[in-house]
């Protein structure tokens, strides 16, 4: 979930989620149908609810759903920290390994990528991010 508001996927209906039963264990496949969708202006929305009825792209809502998974608030913050910092470190490899244009990587971060928007009500998190993105 979080990764998707982070990546601007918001086309992750229920559908674009399964997982392996294996007796009696259960797991999540490999993430598929990953998609991050071009934003008019910030605000976007998911084709899944992030918290009660509510499926606007906020990293505010993915913490307020933490009680839900059984994480608490902390644990949820170090999650989004952690991911962010993947990304950012992974961004350009990524981009290089798809022969991804110096116009279509600026096109995507920062607009798409980690849109300013998602961290609305979450400041000190956008601030994490614009210090390591430095």
């Amino acid at each position: 979930m979080v990764f998707n508001v982070l990546i601007g996927n918001t086309d992750d209906h229920a559908r674009n989620h399964a997982f392996f039963i294996l007796n009696d264990k259960i797991s999540l496949t490999p993430a598929y149908d990953i998609c991050p969708q071009n934003r008019i202006g910030g605000e976007a929305s998911h084709g899944m609810m992030l918290s009660m009825n509510n499926n606007l792209s906020l990293i505010t809502l993915c913490l307020s759903s933490s009680e839900y998974f059984n994480i608490s608030k902390s644990q949820a913050e170090k999650i989004i920290i952690d991911l962010i910092d993947v990304i950012i470190k992974n961004f350009d490899a990524i981009c290089d390994e798809i022969n991804t244009s110096e116009v279509t990587r600026k096109l995507l971060f920062q607009r798409v990528i980690l849109n300013n928007y998602i961290f609305n009500g979450c400041e000190w998190i956008g601030q994490h991010f614009k210090l390591i993105n430095k």
